[in-house]
């Protein structure tokens, strides 16, 4: 079975797509073993345009009985760089706002919890994912996005 997903990918170990959510970016996911990869995106977000996320992930290959349907998860880091630095994680202040300002570049750790499906004979991969995120620079802070993408291996 993860012969025939490697059959329609032809051996390719790259994919080039494009996610919409938070954030809205072109995504790019390299394979670096059987069941490992390392994603990253780029594109607009409440955290900052550009923005930029990369992740290291672990596929789960048999958690559906089928090599077509898998979870998988991830840790990373991302980076906007706004200067209107709308940021949108949530912080305790003393006027209960979600929301400060800054000129600054953002930083935060970012993890992923993701289900992706390969469609029989064919180099797609469509995606969902929910990212659990811990703002790290200038301010601590922590937040949930998610995204729906579609990748092709050329």
């Amino acid at each position: 079975a993860l012969t025939q997903r490697r059959q329609a990918f032809g051996g390719k170990r790259v994919g080039l797509g494009v996610g919409i959510g938070e954030p809205t970016a072109l995504t790019l996911r390299a394979r670096t073993g059987r069941a490992t990869a390392v994603d990253v995106g780029v594109g607009a977000s409440a955290f900052g345009t550009p923005r930029v996320h990369v992740m290291y992930t672990w596929q789960f290959t048999t958690s559906f009985g089928t090599p077509f349907v898998n979870w998988y998860a991830g840790l990373g880091v991302m980076a906007g760089f706004d200067k209107k630095g709308e940021y949108y994680l949530a912080k305790k202040t003393a006027d209960a706002s979600l929301w400060f300002v800054t000129d600054e570049v953002l930083g935060a750790a970012r993890g992923s919890v993701g289900l992706n499906w390969f469609p029989r004979y064919t180099p797609l991969e469509f995606f969902a994912e929910v990212n659990p995120i811990v703002g790290l620079y200038p301010k601590t802070g922590i937040g949930v996005e998610g995204w729906v993408g579609i990748r092709i291996y050329p």
